[in-house]
């Protein structure tokens, strides 16, 4: 079985500032026993927990989310299912979240997966949230892509 292999990189994905961490990777990737190489702020069964305020549109409430800022390829790495819209790809320079806008004070639009527990709290189902928006630490973003939803805690974390 080839190995998965995520590196934890903080709260922004790879950019030129990063690219020891993208040679690194690639030197990885080149080794036939290792299937795929993620970049993310938190690895499955670390049990760190990352959240944010999330505001729909129209409503003064937020709620707290939990976050996880991830390379493009994590999600299929991990085999994490798509159930609606798309993956984030590094293609789509909207994909990209940098550490500014994860913490709000950067307000251009950026693409967001949101899981499917994550759509119903915003009130659709997961074939609904494709193209929706919302807010996340008052920076608008628009869901592309919904998963299924992980136990990235283990077995026994909802």
């Amino acid at each position: 079985m080839p190995t998965q292999i995520d590196k934890a990189m903080g709260n922004e994905r790879l950019t030129a500032a990063g690219a020891d961490a993208r040679s690194f990777a690639d030197a990885l990737k080149a080794n036939p026993g290792i299937s795929d190489v993620a970049f993310s702020d938190n690895i499955p069964f670390s049990n760190d927990l990352r959240t944010t305020n999330v505001r729909v549109p129209g409503s003064a409430a937020a709620e707290v989310f939990r976050v996880l800022p991830a390379s493009p390829n994590y999600f299929r790495l991990y085999g994490i299912r798509l159930l609606a819209g798309r993956f984030l790809s590094d293609a789509h320079g909207e994909d990209f979240m940098s550490m500014a806008k994860g913490l709000g004070q950067d307000s251009t639009r950026t693409n967001v997966l949101v899981n499917a527990s994550g759509a119903r709290r915003l009130g659709y189902s997961p074939d609904q949230a494709f193209g929706k928006s919302f807010y996340m630490r008052n920076a608008p973003v628009t869901i592309v892509g919904v998963v299924a939803d992980t136990r990235v805690d283990g077995p026994k974390v909802p």
